[in-house]
């Protein structure tokens, strides 16, 4: 998985970089990157990220040590273990030619106007010297996917879906290092509530803070997770669970607002279906309650019962419409964008506020099959597996228009190393370019 790692580790640098995607394609140390001049901050012309998690540069605590006096072998070697199997290079090699490079260790202008130290062979990268969230001492750690992210101004993050791995100390150690967002989402399902208790749902919020971590809390309502009950329940006692759900998601929300940190929440996953050039709206008790205005009345509970708490949504928290194929021009993508434009020009009439002030965002799902072998791939609908840069740009700039776009669910499957290399860096630019700031993996890279 480490290997993985690194070519997604080297496509982000080539983002940071604005390297052409045509760069050699290939995850070795042959690939020549400038950080000395390139790790600096991207301004994002359409927004920032969504939480200011950066790295902290306040003062180091007092010694006659200097970072480049605690970088001892042994901590080089944790790093160079791992990354020269990946990339097939001798490891006492790597640490030779560390040790005799005067560049390889590199001081670099971090966004907050201060400067980052990291130690890269061949201009990739292994280790940064940075505050550790659990010691609150600096000391030198594994340069991460986060510490691309944070330097370019955007959220990097992955699943936690509930697995034993889940409560190992290192699985969030590593977490916290490579990831600054996580999706909760098999933890926050009704059912696995039921099965499982909140336990775990509070414990990877308690970590996500320890970690400074944010959360995209999803789904909180989806057609495959419903209750056995809601099945032949009346419309008022829908409504109800549906208050009682969103109550308690709005708590679990509110802690990481209690700290400062802004989560997201997907509102509403996958409320309309898409086959063979025909879509429709999703059955469910909570459509047969409201019917096409089942995402307007969604979004209203949300907003009044965060009022009810305190809680200002745009402000304090985020909510995001989540589907697929939104990312390429189709039937059902335009008549998402249709029911969002609704929804915002309907909330704002029943709320009395300008149509500007609804916060919606959207959340695409970027699954992408390089051999197009999804089983809900169809030619009729005008998609392709893998969209080309500017067909994804024309739906992030369409959906901008409504609130911010993230990219959720990333998975790419069916495709080689390189193949990867070249689809990250494509998704990495679009980024850049068109403001957005969070991309987050659909299975752990861990």
């Amino acid at each position: 998985m480490r290997h993985f790692f690194y070519v997604l580790l080297v496509s982000m640098l080539i983002f940071i970089t604005s390297c052409s995607a045509k760069t050699p394609a290939t995850a070795s140390h042959t690939i020549i990157l400038s950080l000395t001049s390139s790790l600096t901050p991207i301004p994002l012309e359409k927004s920032t990220a969504t939480v200011t998690i950066t790295l902290t540069n306040t003062p180091e605590p007092s010694s006659t040590a200097t970072p480049t006096d605690l970088l001892t072998d042994e901590i080089l070697m944790k790093v160079i273990k791992p990354y020269s199997e990946a990339m097939g290079l001798d490891q006492d090699q790597v640490l030779t030619e560390i040790r005799a490079d005067n560049e390889s260790i590199q001081t670099i202008p971090d966004d907050n106007g201060g400067e980052v130290k990291v130690v890269v062979h061949h201009s990739v990268p292994l280790l940064i010297y940075k505050r550790d969230f659990k010691s609150n001492e600096w000391r030198w750690m594994p340069f991460g996917l986060r510490d691309v992210g944070d330097m370019a101004g955007f959220l990097i993050g992955t699943h936690v879906d509930g697995s034993e791995e889940d409560e190992l100390p290192i699985y969030w150690e590593t977490v916290g290092i490579d990831f600054s967002i996580f999706f909760a989402g098999g933890t926050l399902k009704e059912k696995n509530l039921r099965r499982w208790g909140t336990g775990m749902i509070n414990d990877y919020i308690s970590k996500g803070i320890e970690f400074e971590m944010t959360s995209m809390f999803h789904p909180a309502f989806w057609h495959q997770d419903i209750p056995p009950e809601l099945k032949t329940a009346s419309k008022i006692e829908v409504e109800e669970f549906m208050r009682d759900r969103i109550e308690r998601i709005l708590g679990y929300s509110k802690k990481f607002v209690d700290q400062g940190i802004q989560p997201i929440i997907n509102f509403y996953n996958e409320a309309l279906w898409i086959w063979d050039g025909k879509y429709g709206w999703e059955d469910s008790p909570y459509y047969r309650t409201f019917g096409n205005d089942v995402l307007i009345e969604t979004y209203l509970m949300f907003y009044e019962e965060a009022a009810e708490q305190g809680l200002e949504i745009g402000k304090d928290i985020r909510l995001s419409y989540s589907d697929y194929y939104l990312h390429t021009d189709n039937i059902k993508s335009k008549h998402v964008y249709s029911e969002i434009q609704r929804l915002k020009k309907e909330v704002a009439s029943r709320l009395n506020i300008d149509k500007e002030d609804v916060q919606i965002d959207s959340s695409f799902h970027v699954r992408l099959d390089v051999e197009n072998q999804h089983p809900y791939a169809s030619t009729q609908d005008g998609r392709r597996p893998v969209p080309t840069k500017d067909e994804l740009v024309q739906q992030v700039k369409l959906f901008s228009e409504l609130g911010k776009v993230y990219f959720t669910e990333t998975h790419i499957i069916n495709a080689t190393p390189e193949e990867r290399l070249e689809i990250f860096t494509m998704l990495a630019n679009v980024m850049k370019e068109e403001g957005v700031d969070v991309i987050i993996f659909e299975q752990p890279l861990i």
